[in-house]
């Protein structure tokens, strides 16, 4: 095939050379893809014409209203659409901080748009970006010949007018070529008009314009330009241009056939497959819109450079800082962790403390129930608690010498009874027995009573003992509390640093690729 290689150093000049209506038009393309919103704009376009006798382009709306309200810096639009098709295409990123880098990526992406392609569309055979131009470029003529035999015949004549003058334009022998090939007797509108009618000559049209070598991409690109009236659109010449190739695209079988299943659980998978159709008609229209251009004019790449320097910086900063941060709360839970366990070594100790002063109480309890009363000091003697002590003891010794007895069932019955009474009696007694002893033995503690010196000696001993262990128990709480506040201000502030790592993430793509 004839025609200049289309280069990933030209895919990058068109990114710089393209104006703002076509970045747009681009990247809301890729971003803002919807296959529910392509189907029903096609079934609405569809009743349009059947119900209403007109027919609105209701995709190509919702692509210029997104187009509208796109609010991006022009050198951000250009870095953000070549990361965006080379996440679309699974493009291995490389640096972007240097021509090199960006004139390698340029290649990538053409390679792997050819590649995305033909695993949609079978019947294209290419190898190269510029097989995949001259493919669509082919198919875009034959929907604009249908449109044209479809066209008003103000429309038909606005076209062919452009088309004489286009050709009119054209060196000597060129224009007698096509003359000859579609049987031109004159280069009048009227006449190009009558013989672009029969359907075959657009193919002839585009088999010439193909041959024309350098000039091809230009010469198609302005032909398809000039046909903006038969759709009937108002847009300018680039984004003109990739609208009619998304026309040709969204028209074709091959479209239609992707949506009908998509209707049910393959929409993600029929969808990814759109996007290998619409990544490489975007690089496309890139491309053609170049080579119209004065190639001496593309502006520096010192714009891009900078925005991709400056979000790679933040990015790596936002990593470090990351980094920081995970660190300091893994210390400082390491130091929680560390400062619980000796916390429940206190509480341990703190339960040990209160087994021992149970004990004590246990022991002073014996010893008032064992110790012959004799011996008990009078201060004892005297106090209340012991003297109820005494009356709840022989109340109980009564109940367990108590018989009762008599004859015959009724009597049975009835001593059983009473029985179960005294018993219920005798544990009630007993367990405020129990009581009682337990506030002798506080009486005891409390008043000195010399009765148990040595068991005075070990309460004081463990009741210390677990007041120090209390202090540090309260210490060792308040630097825990400490440590959770900061821990909660760390984690705080790496939540807020990984979600805008996260969103630079997913705004850039190839970040987490270079900077790991």
């Amino acid at each position: 095939m004839n025609g200049p290689k289309i280069s990933g150093q030209d895919l990058i000049n068109a990114v710089m050379v393209a104006d703002a209506e076509l970045l747009k038009l681009c990247y809301v393309t890729l971003t803002k893809m919807s296959m529910w919103r392509m189907f029903a704009s096609k079934v609405g376009q569809t009743a349009d014409r059947i119900l209403r006798r007109t027919e609105v382009n209701r995709y190509q709306n919702y692509l210029k209203k997104e187009v509208r309200e796109l609010n991006m810096p022009l050198d951000q639009l250009r870095l953000k659409l070549l990361l965006t098709l080379a996440e679309k295409l699974n493009v291995p990123m490389n640096h972007l901080d240097t021509y090199k880098g960006l004139v390698e990526l340029g290649e990538k992406l053409l390679d792997h748009a050819v590649k995305a392609y033909k695993a949609v569309d079978k019947k294209f055979t290419g190898h190269s970006f510029d097989h995949y131009v001259r493919y669509q470029l082919e198919k875009m003529f034959e929907v604009i010949g249908q449109q044209f035999r479809q066209a008003s015949e103000k429309q038909r004549e606005a076209f062919a007018r452009q088309v004489s003058a286009f050709i009119e334009q054209m060196p000597v022998e060129q224009q007698e070529m096509i003359r000859k090939k579609l049987k031109l007797e004159d280069l009048s509108a009227q006449t190009v008009s009558r013989v672009l009618m029969i359907s075959g000559n657009w193919a002839a049209l585009y088999g010439l314009v193909s041959s024309m070598g350098f000039a091809f991409y230009t010469t198609a690109s302005s032909l398809l330009a000039a046909s903006a009236g038969l759709f009937g659109l108002t847009l300018p010449f680039g984004a003109y241009t990739f609208m009619s190739s998304i026309i040709a695209v969204v028209a074709s079988p091959v479209f239609l056939a992707f949506m009908l299943p998509a209707l049910g659980i393959y929409v993600g998978i029929q969808k990814k497959k759109l996007i290998r159709l619409f990544s490489p008609l975007v690089l496309m229209q890139l491309c053609l819109s170049y080579f119209s251009y004065d190639s001496s004019k593309v502006p520096s790449l010192d714009a891009l450079f900078n925005w991709w320097n400056g979000i790679a910086r933040k990015y790596q900063n936002l990593s470090t800082e990351i980094r920081e941060f995970e660190k300091q709360l893994e210390d400082i839970q390491q130091e929680i962790a560390e400062k619980q366990m000796f916390r429940n070594e206190i509480l341990q100790d703190i339960e040990i403390n209160k087994h021992l002063r149970a004990r004590v109480k246990e022991d002073i309890k014996q010893k008032i129930k064992t110790t012959n009363r004799n011996l008990l000091p009078k201060i004892l003697l005297s106090a209340p608690l012991y003297k109820r002590y005494v009356s709840i003891k022989l109340d109980i010794g009564r109940l367990k010498r108590k018989r009762v007895s008599g004859e015959g069932v009724l009597e049975w019955l009835k001593a059983q009874g009473q029985k179960l009474h005294r018993e219920y009696l005798r544990h009630s007694k007993e367990k405020e027995m129990e009581q009682t002893l337990d506030a002798l033995a506080d009486l005891v503690l409390k008043k000195k009573i010399a009765i148990a010196q040595e068991e005075q000696e070990r309460w004081a001993q463990t009741l210390e003992s677990e007041r120090e262990l209390e202090r540090e128990l309260d210490s060792v709480q308040q630097e825990i509390q400490n440590l959770e506040k900061r821990a909660n201000e760390v984690k705080s502030r790496l939540d807020t640093l990984k979600q805008e790592h996260k969103r630079l993430d997913n705004d850039y793509y190839g970040l987490s690729q270079l900077f790991k």
